[in-house]
């Protein structure tokens, strides 16, 4: 493939793909159009699933699908599942709360940090444990470290949290994604229900997933490689305080070998000047870093 063929990028379905991509690259517009060629090519819109970062981004590519003066005015009833990472995951831990000792019934999502790091410490105090050590256990979680039968000093205080949160039928935002991991892969019965909704399964900022999301990403494709399409920036991971992690996005070849990872090369909200110097900081400095990009600009400098 060659790295500006354009076509070839959106249309390629014989392999995973990450599309590096920078600032004003036109990500979400690339997106929107691989899953307008796909309904054109006969794909089922059920079969098809659209990860973003946060909800104004899900909300975005459904308004971007739906437009038809964008376009695309892709009918409602062939839109795709376009979801955030963590909807997803409440919706798989919605179908098996019993197996986590919860109830569907007013299931809630914890989302206040104060409670959280609380609740930390007083699962950890009820072990015999410090406050340094309730903080190490909320930092690995939030990492999405979290391994079933792991001998980690932290499992225990998560342990005694997961039991504390499920006395009140909660479950907090990370657990989300967790916990269905958990379940995709204690039931594959519903592992292969929710692999039959990503055979083609799409994922935006593919550089602010953490340990979790990778697992679950690494799950839902499991059956069909192929159809797994990331796109993502390597040098604008911003979110390590949330856990993100941009090794990740670093070695997506060797996570799914033979992918395609092709620059999506145009800089549509920077021009040159901005782009030049911050491409030479990114050389000096970052040398895991996949640039630079031989980039078409399309904002005039001047």
């Amino acid at each position: 493939m060659a790295a500006d063929d354009y076509e070839a990028i959106v249309t390629g379905v014989d392999r995973p793909a990450l599309v590096l991509a920078g600032p004003g690259a036109g990500k979400t517009y690339l997106l929107a159009d691989r899953i307008k060629r796909l309904l054109a090519s006969g794909v089922a819109g059920t079969t098809i699933t659209v990860l973003t970062f946060g909800r104004d981004a899900s909300q975005h590519m459904r308004n971007k699908l739906l437009d038809p003066e964008g376009g695309f005015g892709i009918p409602f009833v062939d839109l795709p599942n376009v979801s955030t990472m963590h909807a997803l995951g409440f919706e798989i831990v919605n179908r098996k709360t019993r197996s986590l000792k919860l109830r569907k019934a007013d299931l809630r999502i914890q989302s206040d940090s104060r409670v959280k790091q609380l609740l930390y410490r007083d699962a950890a105090m009820l072990l015999g444990y410090s406050e340094g050590h309730a903080d190490a256990a909320r930092q690995c979680k939030l990492r999405g470290e979290c391994e079933k039968g792991s001998k980690e000093p932290e499992c225990p205080i998560c342990e005694k949290y997961w039991e504390i949160m499920s006395k009140c039928n909660c479950i907090d935002f990370d657990d989300q994604v967790l916990f269905a991991c958990q379940l995709l892969e204690d039931d594959p019965s519903l592992l292969s229900e929710f692999q039959e909704r990503c055979r083609h399964l799409l994922v935006d900022e593919y550089q602010d997933i953490n340990a979790a999301q990778f697992k679950l990403i690494e799950l839902l494709s499991q059956n069909s490689r192929a159809g797994l399409f990331a796109v993502g920036d390597d040098a604008q991971s911003i979110y390590r305080f949330r856990g993100a992690d941009p090794e990740f996005i670093l070695r997506f070849g060797s996570d799914f070998p033979g992918a395609s990872m092709p620059p999506l090369a145009h800089s549509r909200r920077c021009h040159e000047l901005t782009m030049a110097p911050a491409q030479e900081i990114l050389k000096t400095h970052y040398p895991d870093w996949t640039g630079p990009h031989d980039l078409e600009y399309h904002r005039d400098p001047k």
